[in-house]
């Protein structure tokens, strides 16, 4: 299954239910860019657009080009363009390994992506692509996943789902949970590598009550992409839920963590 069908089948969850809550993030991540408002900037992985738009609001005489790989995703960003009259928003449906050649080369001011990284097969690609597009001295901001993020349906997960799939399984589920073990020193060795020198790293930790159990289990169908036990069956799968139901209700209370980093480099 590709990251675009994948999140074809959760875009309305995606927007819905994890936008919201990330809006702290995009803000923070603004603030270390410090835009001057003229930038050429592409946000690579934009999804449904909400970081994508904010950087268009600011800036008033640059531009911003959101790039995704799924269709639905980016329908909701043409939405928030529309609704918000971004003329200055240009959306491509293109993997972040096509981007270069659709964008024809570099000379781009700013380069985003948020929440993007676990999801690749090699985190090198996103580096290595937004070194081609960026101009010397140009910036790459990065909200990436941190070690316990979402940390509490990981443990109730990891309760149940033993019971219903292989090992290998579970830590591919979980991996679609933002387990990819990123912190700030490892994801600065990262930059490094990629010739970029990191100007500011942010550690992001806060954690949301959720109402329902309901709720909480739209929450796992957006994060993950609908992807949790999907080799399984559909029995396999219904028992899965049923157990977890039971799991979050003898929890009571119901929250999780959302820890991430943010980070501004520079292109060396």
């Amino acid at each position: 299954m590709t990251a675009a069908s994948t999140f074809d089948t959760v875009a309305e969850q995606y927007e819905r239910v994890l936008v919201p809550r990330r809006r702290l993030q995009h803000l923070l991540l603004l603030e270390a860019l410090e835009l001057s408002g003229d930038e050429a900037a592409v946000d690579l992985g934009c999804g449904t657009g909400a970081l994508t738009a904010m950087i268009a609001q600011r800036l008033e005489r640059g531009s911003i080009v959101g790039v995704d790989e799924s269709q639905r995703m980016l329908e909701h960003a043409r939405m928030r363009a529309a609704q918000q009259g971004l003329g200055n928003m240009r959306l491509l449906n293109r993997p972040i390994e096509e981007v270069e050649e659709a964008l024809q080369g570099g000379g781009f001011d700013i380069v985003v992506s948020s929440h993007v990284l676990h999801w690749l097969k090699s985190p090198a690609t996103l580096f290595q692509v937004a070194a081609h597009l960026l101009k010397p001295s140009g910036r790459l901001g990065l909200i990436v996943a941190s070690f316990d993020m979402y940390l509490e349906l990981v443990e109730a997960i990891r309760e149940v789902s033993r019971r219903y799939c292989p090992y290998s399984l579970i830590e591919d589920f979980l991996h679609t949970l933002g387990r990819q073990h990123y912190s700030p020193k490892m994801l600065e060795t990262l930059l490094n590598l990629h010739s970029f020198k990191t100007r500011t790293t942010i550690e992001y930790r806060a954690t949301h009550k959720i109402a329902s159990i309901d709720e909480y289990l739209e929450l796992l169908h957006a994060a993950t992409g609908g992807r949790y036990l999907r080799y399984s069956g559909w029995e396999a799968y219904s028992r899965f839920i049923q157990d977890l139901r039971r799991v979050l209700e003898r929890r009571g209370e119901l929250s999780f963590t959302d820890h991430a980093i943010i980070a501004v480099a520079e292109k060396t």
